[in-house]
């Protein structure tokens, strides 16, 4: 399309917007895999117990009312939450390798000679949006 009412200065700042919008959600996923991490590391590894199989792949609220005794709850629990972060983080790990290809690709729209400019307009517009939001 030719852009005829769109300037290039506009264009270069809906780029830098859409880059700064991808960078906040992958530093966003970033953070809460780096927690997830830290949840796993204190979870149970390896195979669910036999005995308590017949609670595997059930919901929380389910194990509860199936759980034979509060320990099983309890272990239940803690198998249902490592399985359930651990592929929350399969996902996540997929969403983030997307929205790096994306971001790539956004990068090279924005020649590098106008980088500069419109990432400090971007944040101009940003921070003047913050500013009327506080009053």
């Amino acid at each position: 399309m030719d852009y005829v009412a769109l300037t290039e200065e506009e264009r270069d700042l809906m780029l830098a917007e859409e880059l700064h919008s991808q960078e906040r959600q992958h530093f966003a996923w970033a953070i809460q895999a780096e927690r997830e991490a830290q949840v796993l590391a204190e979870l149970p590894e390896g195979d669910w117990p036999a005995r308590l199989n017949y609670l595997r792949g059930k919901g929380r609220d389910d194990i509860a009312r199936l759980a034979k005794t509060p320990e099983d709850f309890a272990e239940a629990q803690a198998f249902a939450l490592r399985d359930f972060v651990s592929v929350r983080q399969k996902t996540a790990a997929l969403e983030r390798d997307r929205m790096e290809g994306f971001h790539a690709k956004a990068l090279a729209q924005l020649p590098v000679t106008r980088r500069a400019t419109a990432f400090a307009a971007a944040k101009t517009k940003r921070d003047e949006a913050e500013a009327r939001a506080l009053r």
